[in-house]
């Protein structure tokens, strides 16, 4: 985003999160800033630029995230485990 480089946003983010075989699934939906949903175009730009795959090559990330079976997100919570997911 060239000149946006070490700025910050106040914003609020849409991000649908998974787990696929063990790797983190991420996704930017929508930004809105004061109110206003910004243009797909820079939506696309934004989220090419997060570093999701960057957190991926953690190693101690990726140690964790090989231990988790399922993955939920409900009411604002984040939820991980192990084993079968609970109803």
């Amino acid at each position: 985003l060239g000149g946006a480089k070490g700025r910050f946003l106040n914003a609020t983010a849409s991000i649908r999160v998974s787990l696929a075989d063990g790797a983190l699934q991420t996704k930017l939906m929508d930004l809105q800033v004061k109110g206003n949903s910004v243009p797909p175009e820079l939506l696309a730009e934004i989220e090419k630029n997060l570093p999701w795959e960057e957190f991926q090559k953690d190693p101690k990330l990726k140690a964790l995230l090989d231990k988790i079976d399922w993955l939920t997100i409900a009411d604002g919570k984040v939820q991980l485990g192990t084993g079968k997911a609970t109803p």
